[in-house]
């Protein structure tokens, strides 16, 4: 009953807030500010910007507004500046700063894909909206940071043919990976790139509690202009989970269709029978996966690849609108429900217990509620070949389809309270450390009730994926009192990041480190895993009195 109230009252602020549709807004825009447009406005929807133009946009959007200030969220592997727009008011150029205005600070991305250009193009006219509004509401509560271009190289590869079958922009779109090579929704764990690097250190410093990332779908047939989803991995907090799949999002899809027109849906797939509509991976690897473990409100948005560019851009744009609105206006709930988290998180780490599990793998599972998906009916062509796939007709069809939009655990260990590893092991160090995960020394020797890890089964894939030829290990564990001492290092999982601590430094975890390889140097069929489990509370990392 809260959630539905919850939904209403969202629908009826919304209308007494946006007033008038604000659905034309990119449209007036180009009548009464015809010097700050984004390319895809100026080109009449015909491209997308380079680099250089979403820096020049940028750069004037900051000249023209005082709630607006430009900052380098990181650089490419090539040396471009990724930009971060950062909108507050007052206006805000640091964490520290962000932190003392006591507003929720959220973050929206755009071009992860370079191809899947809409995104950088809606944040623009988002940005540019915002900024130049007189006491926007959105800002009385948000500070709003915009990364419109979150793969400038990838970006300036840009050809027609780079996402073959989408509908526009016509004059080219850039590539999906980096220069690099590396598909920045698949570096969320591993951290291998510049760019991912950036983005993880964003989260870290600037602490936001909503994160948006905008893509171009590909898939199945439907009416839909955008699909979304939220965190699924069920190593991550069932609370968030539930908030974004079943109150969040929900609200979101029924106001945007009652102001704009647009339609939207859970993103996901028929099967061939169309039985069945199923969401993608759960691995942390993709980022909406990975921010949901790190106790973040983490929305994907998918613009449909068929609907037309324009349709895409301020489809996307007014979705991320209405999120934002949301989240202004229940600004309290989402630090309540943020904030309880992490404190439960760091409580469940001070004192695990044998019930207390984190998953480490999962598996796709059904959600309760079916799905009834707008769609068409679809027919093979005539003279199709054997095998081809049908085609959409004219003719529109509901489908009522099971939802597999959830993830349950397969595996599941018992959370220590801490892990402990040899002190050499400096890029294990560092690599925690990027993701906001102090290694400490261990300050003294002291005996302590270990679970170590034996490992049974080694093996490596045969091809690489993402520079990496994953492993893959089986171990067994063996209780023992165990010395450790200043050679070692401790994290604690008492942390707001316990659960990540924990998935990251499992041997199992399906996504964790060890399957990027970082431990490859010290696996050996019969011999102990290097990461030590610390089972009861010890004293370790905390300097005793003298």
């Amino acid at each position: 009953m809260k959630r539905v109230l919850i939904n209403v009252m969202f629908f009826c602020a919304m209308v007494l807030q946006s007033g008038p549709s604000t659905f034309l807004c990119a449209q007036e825009e180009q009548e009464t500010n015809p010097k700050l447009l984004c390319v895809a406005e100026s080109s009449h929807w015909r491209a997308t910007g380079l680099h250089a133009q979403v820096m020049e946009f940028c750069k004037k959007l900051e000249k023209m507004s005082d709630v607006v200030r430009l900052l380098e969220m990181g650089k490419s592997s090539e040396g471009r500046v990724m930009p971060l727009l950062v909108l507050a008011d007052p206006p805000v150029a640091s964490p520290a700063e962000a932190k003392r205005s006591g507003k929720m600070v959220v973050y929206a991305q755009g071009g992860i894909h370079s191809g899947e250009c809409c995104g950088k193009e809606a944040l623009q006219i988002l940005a540019r909206e915002i900024a130049t509004r007189k006491d926007h509401p959105l800002l009385k509560n948000l500070v709003i940071l915009i990364a419109p271009i979150y793969n400038p190289d990838g970006n300036e590869r840009m050809k027609k043919d780079n996402r073959p079958g989408q509908a526009g922009p016509i004059e080219g779109m850039g590539q999906r990976p980096t220069a690099q090579g590396y598909d920045l929704n698949r570096d969320n764990t591993k951290l291998d790139s510049p760019e991912a690097q950036a983005l993880t250190k964003l989260l870290v410093e600037w602490d936001p509690y909503v994160a948006i990332d905008t893509h171009t779908t590909n898939g199945s047939y439907h009416q839909n202009t955008l699909t979304f989803d939220g965190p699924v991995n069920p190593a991550g907090d069932a609370s968030i989970i539930d908030f974004v799949r079943k109150t969040y999002l929900p609200a979101i899809s029924k106001s945007l269709e009652a102001e704009t027109g647009y339609k939207t849906t859970f993103y996901g797939n028929y099967n061939r029978e169309k039985t069945r509509w199923t969401t993608y991976e759960g691995r942390p690897r993709f980022g909406t996966r990975a921010r949901g473990i790190r106790g973040i409100v983490s929305i994907l948005t998918e613009a449909y690849k068929y609907a037309s560019y324009k349709d895409r851009v301020l489809c996307t744009k007014a979705f991320c609108e209405h999120l934002l609105r949301y989240a202004s206006l229940y600004r309290a709930e989402f630090e309540r429900l943020v904030t309880g988290v992490r404190s439960r998180t760091i409580a469940l780490g001070a004192n695990p217990k044998s019930q207390n599990k984190v998953a480490i793998r999962a598996k796709v599972a059904r959600i309760d509620q079916d799905i009834v998906l707008r769609g068409w009916v679809e027919k093979l062509a005539e003279g199709a070949p054997k095998g081809s796939r049908p085609r959409p007709t004219t003719v529109k069809r509901d489908y009522k389809l099971e939802h597999w939009g959830a993830y349950e655990p397969s595996l599941e260990v018992v959370r220590p309270t801490s892990y402990v590893y040899p002190a050499s092991m400096k890029k294990l160090t560092e690599k925690l450390r990027q993701h906001g995960i102090e290694a400490q020394p261990v300050p003294e020797q002291e005996v302590v009730a270990a679970e170590i890890y034996r490992i049974d089964n080694l093996q490596f894939a045969k091809r690489a994926y993402q520079h990496h030829k994953q492993a893959k290990i089986n171990v067994t564990s063996r209780a023992e009192q165990l010395t450790v001492g200043k050679d070692m290092m401790i994290v604690s999982t008492a942390h707001p990041l316990g659960n990540l601590i924990v998935y990251l430094l499992e041997p199992m975890a399906e996504d964790g480190l060890t399957t990027w390889n970082m431990f490859d140097e010290n696996l050996k069929i019969g011999g102990d895993f290097p990461v030590i489990r610390v089972m009861k509370p010890v004293t370790l990392g905390i300097p005793r009195k003298r």
